[in-house]
């Protein structure tokens, strides 16, 4: 009676909607090299910013459980030389600015690129989730900015943070100095707390706008989390149990009558990671990342969506 007991409460709570950390990312499991960055492209055409050997790191694919990122260069109306005099920007460690980074050891740092850089990270699919919220630590160092960012100009610096939605065109912003001189907004010098609701998002992506064009005029980024509340479709009382989970190499289905079925594990991007149509009730999962996954069992055209996280 205690085993049935004990197994009924662990079903309970597991039924019930799960709040948690989604994805982020503090930078800290990427390579940091010291230096300066140098653009070897065109500073008059829009381009991408691609990694150099043994130079901070501007792009970083995704993992199952942290985010990735791509830079991208965009010259002012009037082309400047950008980033090819050699500037510090991406992955640092570098602290003599913030004193400590907000999370760890690293940050994320866009000081003198002398035209428009853009940090883009992974889109996120938010549709399982009927609670979202996304959240950045941004440091803007002391100094003093020229204009009010609105003319794409040298004298006309601005930071722009928000979220997009790629399904529904809409954005929601974090932070955005445009119309006003970064000076009078009394947001220099400390680490500032940016959160957002995105639960009425779809395919959620972060973008990071900067405009700057000395190397006293800094913006620094960390800790970014993105946390949600499954919805309650997602987590029925009809469901199966995983168990163990969180799971290490393998996991077991309860309740669950896997005739037929068609089992798939897809990441917080919405990617296809991992399928099955076993009628084995455990499954190997041993080949794939740490992290946060949402299993999907598909039986004469229904469906059901489990969360399941991997250690």
């Amino acid at each position: 009676m205690k085993y049935v007991f004990y197994c009924s409460l662990f079903i309970m709570a597991w039924l019930r909607p799960i709040s948690a950390q989604v994805i982020g990312t503090s930078f800290e499991d990427i390579p940091c090299h010291s230096g300066l960055y140098f653009d070897p492209l065109d500073p008059e055409t829009p381009h991408p910013l691609p990694n150099q050997t043994e130079q901070p790191i501007l792009n970083w694919p995704p993992t199952s459980d942290q985010l990735g990122f791509n830079a991208y260069y965009t010259p002012y109306d009037q082309a400047s030389i950008g980033l090819s005099d050699g500037d510090s920007v991406g992955v640092t460690n570098r602290n003599s600015i913030v004193g400590a980074f907000s999370d760890g050891d690293q940050g994320y740092e866009i000081s003198d690129c002398d035209g428009n850089f853009t940090l883009e990270f992974t889109p996120i699919d938010l549709q399982e989730f009927s609670q979202a919220s996304l959240s950045i630590d941004v440091w803007i160092a002391t100094t003093g900015y020229e204009g009010n960012g609105v003319n794409n100009t040298a004298q006309s610096d601005r930071l722009h943070i928000y979220v997009q939605d790629l399904d529904q065109t809409q954005q929601r912003d974090l932070l955005n100095t445009t119309g006003y001189d970064i000076n009078d907004l009394d947001i220099e010098g400390r680490w500032l707390r940016r959160s957002v609701d995105i639960s009425d998002f779809n395919q959620a992506q972060l973008v990071v706008t900067a405009r700057n064009n000395t190397a006293a005029e800094a913006f620094y980024l960390d800790r970014i989390q993105v946390e949600g509340t499954l919805a309650s479709n997602s987590l029925n009382q009809t469901n199966p149990v995983i168990f163990p989970n969180p799971a290490k190499n393998s996991f077991t289905l309860l309740g669950h009558d896997q005739a037929n079925t068609l089992l798939t594990l897809y990441d917080v991007f919405g990617h296809n990671v991992w399928t099955s149509d076993s009628k084995s009730l455990t499954h190997d999962v041993s080949m794939l990342q740490s992290g946060l996954y949402f299993l999907s069992l598909v039986k004469d055209q229904n469906t059901r969506t489990q969360k399941l996280i991997i250690e």
